[in-house]
């Protein structure tokens, strides 16, 4: 439904170009800016249109497991200042940018540095509510060596180090899981 829409507009763009065209003609075709305007409507009106039949834009939904998180990672970081600020997200929305910021960042340390702990009381449930025990474990882990932590942010990726190693040969496959999560709560996603 969401496809036919998204055709919908694009046809009617087309066809708006393709009126202006026509209303220039009639009106205007002695002057001599007239020719050029109704080419470039005629030329605008075509390439939408084969644009849109041969490379159309996929339903949300539709998309295969990177496309989704991709497209789902994009709006809500667009929604939260950049993954700073979680209050326009639902608890969803809240779950699912936890889980690919950890995926898109592969590390732990810019939840420390460039997030400033926003998502610390939020890794390890987002973990486990995308159903990774896995994952959920090394969170713990990152979270307890964090705590303990007084030296300097820019040795955070060596503290984190092992944990990183761990995650990065976790068995779950963090895009099928969040692209998962998203499908089964699809209802409280806006793009």
């Amino acid at each position: 439904m969401e496809t036919s829409k998204s055709n919908s507009k694009v046809y009617l763009k087309a066809l708006a170009a393709l009126l202006i065209a026509v209303i220039v003609y009639v009106f205007f075709q002695d002057a001599s800016w007239a020719k050029a305007a109704i080419a470039g409507a005629v030329f605008y009106a075509i390439s939408a249109v084969v644009t849109e039949i041969l490379h159309p834009k996929k339903y949300l939904w539709e998309e295969n497991d990177f496309g989704l998180c991709e497209r789902l990672y994009k709006a809500l970081s667009a929604k939260t200042n950049g993954g700073t600020d979680l209050t326009a997200l639902n608890e969803h929305e809240k779950i699912f940018l936890t889980m690919a910021q950890l995926d898109e960042n592969c590390g732990f340390s810019e939840y420390f540095t460039e997030y400033h702990g926003v998502y610390n009381d939020l890794l390890v449930p987002s973990a486990e509510a995308i159903g990774s025990p896995e994952i959920a474990e090394i969170c713990k882990r990152v979270l307890e060596l964090h705590a303990g932590y007084t030296g300097p942010e820019e040795d955070l990726d060596d503290l984190f180090e092992e944990c990183l190693d761990d995650f990065v040969d976790a068995d779950d496959d963090l895009v099928e899981l969040c692209a998962q999560y998203a499908r089964k709560h699809k209802e409280s996603f806006r793009e």
